[in-house]
């Protein structure tokens, strides 16, 4: 299984939407331990989408982890803006001060 790496901006969208957070989390998961899931690359920008319910994950991968910088309703997460170019920090996963 990735490990996944959720960005303080995802938490607090869990936190936000606590009656769907644990559906989410299940998809999340199961797309780490399977790569099974509705996912589908980013237009426009790189990175990659997981479908749960009404809600979307945004996420990035390589070999070993998932990084999610937001996770947020269908009809305003692509209005958010490149997650890269804000400098999002990560609230787990980092090591001496490095950010992903």
């Amino acid at each position: 299984m990735k490990a996944i790496v959720y960005a303080t901006r995802a938490q607090a969208a869990l936190a936000k939407h606590r009656s769907a957070a644990k559906a989410i989390l299940a998809k999340i998961e199961r797309y780490a331990k399977t790569g099974a899931g509705d996912v589908k690359p980013l237009v426009g920008r790189s990175g990659k989408r997981l479908r749960a319910g009404d809600f979307r994950v945004l996420f990035t991968e390589d070999e070993t982890s998932i990084r999610v910088p937001d996770i947020g309703h269908r009809a305003g997460i692509y209005e958010r803006g490149n997650h890269e170019a804000y400098g999002i920090r990560y609230a787990l996963g980092r090591r001496n001060g490095d950010h992903f």
